[in-house]
């Protein structure tokens, strides 16, 4: 991988049908160096691929948010070995659909709805892997909400991708996922 970039944001990632656009949007994508990344390897991949220091951010937001009643990721394992079907839920995610060369996830609550597709695109022998977000915000406190993490999400989505693509180019998922995933 050489380095994430962030690109134009992809439309489709709505999946409610909304007619409204998105209050954020955002993508980032990487080359990778395999051309034969499986899309469960995506899923995998995104959630190992959190810095340490995540982590404890989100763990504190888990507890702040819970105060306003808000879903938290507490109550949801983190990592979940394949294959990942519509409607599990790991972390801050649930798994919308996984299909050829794309994976949705996202989430509903009180204060906003988000979707993050993973995508991979092949094109010639070169794979690239595309992490794109659309947040649409329900309220004021979901306005505010996005307003605090904005920073964050735009600071971490790159370290995950480079993650990501480390992981995927070295084949670094734990055995029993792959071979999870062939059954």
């Amino acid at each position: 991988m050489k380095h994430a970039s962030r690109t134009g944001a992809s439309p489709g990632m709505d999946d409610a049908g909304r007619d409204a656009a998105p209050d954020y949007i955002d993508e980032f994508s990487t080359v990778l160096e395999r051309d034969d990344v499986e899309e469960w390897e995506m899923v995998a991949a995104l959630f190992h691929s959190a810095p340490g220091w995540f982590d404890v951010l989100a763990r504190l937001r888990d507890r702040i948010v819970r105060l306003f009643g808000l879903k938290t990721a507490s109550n949801n394992p983190r990592v979940i070995p394949p294959p990942y079907l519509p409607g599990m839920r790991m972390g801050f995610f649930r798994v919308i659909h996984v299909v050829p060369g794309e994976a949705l996830l996202g989430d509903e609550d009180t204060h906003l709805d988000f979707r993050t597709a993973l995508r991979l695109k092949r094109d010639g022998g070169r794979t690239c892997l595309t992490v794109s977000t659309a947040v649409h915000t329900r309220n004021r406190f979901g306005r505010i909400y996005l307003a605090l993490v904005r920073p964050v999400h735009r600071l971490v989505v790159p370290i995950m991708l480079k993650g990501m693509a480390r992981i995927l180019t070295t084949r670094s998922l734990p055995a029993n996922f792959y071979s999870r995933a062939r059954t």
